[in-house]
């Protein structure tokens, strides 16, 4: 047997404070807008018009009011009412401070031209942070920017290219889309076909099984009733009626991908242009002159790319292993450059190798001019003196 709770029902007096509480708590109560706070007027208003407009207003500097603008553009994407709130009363302090400036409180004039110096410092050195790296830029560019090396023969893939050396990568995306896109055609093409011999032994079978279908349903209806005849086939063919629609799909789309296939052959019959074939020319001079211009300053002293991969370049093995330690030590020494004066035209003279004069005469200089050569050794020797001298005198 259920039993049933009785009904709470509120004193007369509870009521009554209830009824006269209720007008005076909802207006108290929170209310979310239902549009963002940054489309609001109550927010936009003050914001733009006494906030912003009176910050510009009231900055003493340019290099102040260059913050304050840069600070709104920054923050104007903020949709976080707290983040929003914090940055307003950075403002708000900011704009205090101003309004007291201008009153002539010290240190508030103080404090804003502390601000507006750390202003013009981090400036500064933005400034020349982005000089920096802008150099830095243009020096990496340089460094890696693509020289022409030769040429791209024609391809069912690329038209004649001149080689760059680094390629750049849209050349590279080029050549692997398109060998990527002639294989999917292809195979588009053979499956069509195979559709289609599909379709076209339905047709046949279709055909004779109409006919099969025919012959045998009136010889059935000859032994039932000789006079009557029956021409119709008892079931619908398929594709009998609807083949030339769909030879006509097929063989537009084969259409479309012949002439892809006809244009992949003009790219590899296509002719190299007179400009590229200059291009390629004037390439190739400039390589002759710049290894020219590279032996010419390895033969003042220069030490390159090319002197260290040269000096660091070995002997073969078999060769080494008939050659005596002193052997060795001497092709180790006129490996390592190409100088001829020296020990290292020393060595190359002792191998046998073709050396234009005496090393140890070219290193010590023409005959005619030692007198000049001595002069200027005896200055060098009272220079260097002097200076350690003046160290040593410094280091006491």
């Amino acid at each position: 047997m259920s039993v049933i709770a009785p009904t709470y029902t509120a004193p007369i007096l509870s009521q009554t404070l209830r009824a006269r509480l209720a007008p005076l708590v909802s207006p108290l109560r929170r209310v979310t807008p239902r549009v963002p706070f940054w489309h609001l007027a109550a927010h936009r208003l003050p914001t733009l018009w006494s906030l912003y407009r009176g910050l510009l207003r009231a900055a003493p500097s340019n290099e102040i009011r260059r913050q304050v603008s840069a600070r709104f553009r920054q923050k104007r994407h903020l949709t976080s009412p707290h983040q929003t709130k914090t940055e307003m009363l950075k403002a708000y302090r900011l704009l205090d401070v101003c309004h007291l400036a201008k009153t002539g409180n010290a240190h508030a004039k103080t404090l804003l031209s502390r601000y507006s110096g750390l202003i013009l410092a981090r400036e500064e050195k933005e400034k020349w942070m982005r000089a920096a790296l802008d150099a830095k830029r243009e020096m990496d560019w340089l460094r890696n920017r693509p020289i022409v090396t030769g040429y791209f023969r024609p391809s069912l893939y690329n038209k004649p290219l001149p080689r760059l050396k680094p390629q750049p990568a849209h050349i590279s995306m080029m050549i692997r889309k398109r060998r990527r896109n002639r294989a999917t055609r292809a195979e588009q093409y053979a499956q069509s076909e195979e559709w289609r011999g599909f379709a076209l032994r339905e047709v046949d079978f279709e055909r004779k099984l109409s006919q099969e279908v025919l012959r045998t349903g009136n010889d059935d209806a000859g032994k039932e009733n000789s006079n009557e005849t029956s021409t119709q086939p008892p079931f619908e063919p398929h594709w009998l009626g609807e083949i030339e629609a769909w030879n006509m799909h097929m063989r537009e789309h084969q259409r479309w991908l012949r002439q892809t296939f006809t244009a992949d052959a003009e790219r590899l019959f296509s002719s190299f242009s007179p400009r590229l074939i200059e291009c390629v020319a004037a390439a190739r001079r400039e390589k002759v002159l710049n290894k020219i211009r590279e032996r010419q300053r390895e033969m003042k002293g220069e030490v390159l790319k090319r002197t260290i991969e040269r000096a660091r370049r070995g002997l073969p093995a078999w060769l080494l292993h008939r050659m005596s330690p002193k052997k060795i030590k001497l092709v180790s020494v006129a490996k390592s450059s190409i100088s001829e004066v020296g020990y290292i035209g020393h060595a190359k003279k002792t191998l046998g190798w073709k050396v234009k004069e005496d090393p140890w005469r070219m290193e010590d200089g023409p005959e005619d001019d030692q007198e000049r050569l001595s002069v200027v050794e005896t200055e060098i020797k009272n220079e260097n003196q002097r200076r350690r001298k003046n160290w040593e005198r410094a280091a006491r």
